[in-house]
């Protein structure tokens, strides 16, 4: 049965016996191919060395960037192998929406077919001035923010620079799950794994991902106010209603209501991940922290996601 770790059971590496580097996952040991386990010694079951990804080729439209993404060192492999070339493609699609599109560019992951789930394309797009989001990067290492246009130096809606984040390696922030150590935070893009991790406002307020019965309520749980955060699987299963568990659907969808002390007025935004793969997102705060954090980790798929700007919980769920 897969429960809500990405991994049942997580030990440390012999290999890399000063980090915290995590094994195959319960998740990956049920859903990949046998061969995964049995013929895994090419793979260093470690993210600390992962070189992430270096941006060139960028050509800026009215309407948004296109960019090459390429690996920026030695492939780590570290629960799968490292995808060497990547494209980037960010669009303005409409006022609130805004798309953000990571793939590899010999497009051989698997993408979930317009015939299956058909969105709205982004032929009617806007140019970059009149969007309520806007799309910043640094080209190396390659990493992105989101930003509103009309609060551009406020905190970012959503924040994949390293130095927003805490410092790496840190012990499994919930004690008893060791899959909760977060080694590094590097954009990761392998065959059978992904990695993305963006910082969030300390004690952020989230809601969604679902679908899930949650001990915390409406509100998750990132590990605040003596909670002790939150690891979301996304993988639909026949069950009744096991709380903090996955259950019949998955909706990688999450609002973020958020209150600015400058301007003195709460908006809301939405993060939605458009991804068939099977995934973990962890919602955690690590200990002495001034953030907290979502990591997505995916056992395959690209990184697909839309922006919503709101600003109001209904209007994000109307965008979306």
């Amino acid at each position: 049965m897969f429960t809500t770790a990405l991994a049942g059971l997580l030990l440390l590496s012999a290999s890399y016996i000063h980090v915290l580097a995590r094994q195959p996952s319960f998740l990956q040991q049920n859903v990949l191919p046998s061969s995964f386990l049995v013929d895994n010694s090419s793979l260093s079951l470690n993210v600390t060395n992962c070189p992430g990804y270096t941006l060139s080729d960028l050509k800026e439209t009215k309407t948004g960037v296109t960019a090459h993404l390429s690996l920026a060192g030695a492939a780590c492999n570290a629960f799968g192998h490292d995808i060497a070339n990547l494209t980037l493609e960010v669009t303005y699609e409409s006022e609130a929406r805004l798309h953000v599109n990571i793939y590899d560019t010999a497009k051989s992951q698997f993408t979930v077919p317009s015939s299956v789930v058909e969105l709205q394309s982004g032929s009617q797009a806007i140019q970059k001035n009149n969007s309520d989001l806007i799309f910043n990067y640094s080209p190396s290492p390659f990493a992105f923010w989101i930003t509103r246009s009309s609060e551009p130096d406020a905190q970012p809606l959503f924040d994949t620079r390293a130095s927003s984040l805490p410092p790496t390696p840190i012990p499994p922030v919930i004690s008893t799950d060791n899959t909760t150590a977060l080694d590094a935070f590097p954009l990761i893009f392998e065959d059978q794994y992904l990695q993305l991790t963006s910082a969030l406002p300390l004690g952020a307020n989230i809601y969604g991902l679902g679908e899930v019965v949650a001990s915390s309520g409406f509100r998750r749980d990132v590990g605040t106010n003596g909670g002790n955060g939150t690891i979301q699987t996304m993988w639909a299963r026949d069950i009744a209603d096991p709380i903090d568990q996955n259950i019949y659907g998955s909706h990688s969808i999450y609002m973020e209501h958020r209150y600015n002390e400058t301007s003195r007025r709460s908006q809301t935004h939405g993060v939605f991940l458009f991804s068939s793969a099977g995934s973990d997102i962890l919602l955690l705060t690590p200990p002495s922290s001034n953030v907290s954090l979502i990591e997505y980790r995916l056992i395959g798929g690209t990184l697909d996601f839309y922006f919503f700007s709101g600003p109001s919980p209904q209007k994000v769920i109307e965008q979306y």
